[in-house]
């Protein structure tokens, strides 16, 4: 079983920095929106209007990150 050392090699994918960065920005924001959202619905026990809308903006942030990392990871990967 002989195989060419090209073969056996993966190619290498180079991440240029400014992606690392955009992905670490994003995955910051989308952690603070979600710890974010979770202690408020801990910490508050009667949510007025306004905190609901709070949380509901964070909960809207969380899933666009979320969203914005599975892209930028999938459209590296492809």
């Amino acid at each position: 079983m002989s195989t060419d050392a090209a073969q056996d090699q993966l190619p290498i994918t180079q991440i240029p920095p400014r992606f690392k960065f955009v992905v670490i920005c994003v995955l910051i924001i989308t952690g603070v929106c979600l710890l974010s959202n979770i202690a408020i619905a801990l910490f508050v026990d009667a949510p007025n209007e306004q905190v609901k809308d709070v949380m509901k903006v964070l909960s809207a942030g969380f899933q666009l990150g979320f969203g914005t990392i599975l892209g930028l990871v999938g459209g590296k990967a492809a």
